[in-house]
């Protein structure tokens, strides 16, 4: 199935892309950034 990826470049040194956005999602829902990128295993 066709999927939309979007990246957001902010200047040359900060870009928010996929990944990034998925880690914040997690540290939101779990509190911490350590459980975070447990969940993300």
């Amino acid at each position: 199935m066709p999927s939309l990826s979007l990246r957001i470049n902010l200047d040359p040194d900060g870009r928010i892309g996929p990944g990034k956005i998925e880690l914040l999602e997690q540290i939101a829902a779990f509190g911490s950034i350590s459980a975070a990128a447990r969940g993300m295993e």
